[in-house]
Parts: structure tokens; C-alpha cells; sequence
């Protein structure tokens, strides 16, 4: 199976992301599980996908490959999402990012 753990920024993808490992590694013991934060959808997926049964990818900008598996039901998806306004205050103060720059990241993810 394929994840991908995607979403806004300082959405709580993170969490998400741990959450469904957990999930995989219980419900199948001894299975093999790949996870890894990487924007390139397409590179981990060639790389790793003869090596493991279980696949969990955390990003927040899909590429075009990623967005193609999504429309193709190819994968699992899930999208966290949070009021933009708290995301935009919380990476200001976590990452103390300027306002037009987690803005932008925002909007891109």
C-alpha cells in the first residue's frame, strides 16, 4: 500500500504522517514499511517500490506524478488541512518566518 501524507503547511501533516506508520506497523507485523518526508513523489516511489510492501510518503507540494496516482487511485491520500490563519501565525512563531514568505508556503501547499 501507498500513503502520501500530504497537506497545509503547519497543518499537523507531521501527525499524520506518525499516526499512519503506526497504524501499518501494527496492522502488519513484520512487513516491510518504507516512510520518508520527500517532495519527489516519483523518485521515492521508483527507488523503493520493489523493496517494500508499504509505502508512506509525507510532502506538501505533490508533483504532477504524485497529483497523477492521486487521480488515478493509485494511492492513499491524506490531506490535513487548518484554518490559514493559525497555519500562518504558528509558522511565524515556530519558524520565525517573515509573513509574505509563509504566506507563500502556505498557499503552495
Amino acid at each position: 500500500m501507498i500513503v502520501l501524507c500530504t497537506g497545509m503547511f503547519r497543518s499537523g501533516s507531521t501527525w499524520s504522517f506518525n499516526i499512519v506508520k503506526s497504524i501499518m506497523k501494527k496492522s502488519n507485523p513484520g512487513a516491510p514499511i518504507f516512510s520518508e518526508y520527500n517532495e519527489d513523489v516519483k523518485k521515492v516511489l521508483n527507488e523503493k517500490i520493489e523493496k517494500y510492501d508499504n509505502i508512506v510518503i509525507k510532502c506538501h507540494n505533490l508533483d504532477k506524478f504524485g497529483k497523477s496516482l492521486i487521480s488515478h487511485h493509485s494511492v492513499k491520500i491524506i490531506y490535513t488541512y487548518r484554518n490559514p490563519l493559525e497555519a500562518i501565525t504558528s509558522g511565524m512563531q515556530v519558524f520565525n518566518q517573515k509573513l509574505d514568505d509563509v504566506i507563500i508556503t502556505i498557499k503552495n501547499s
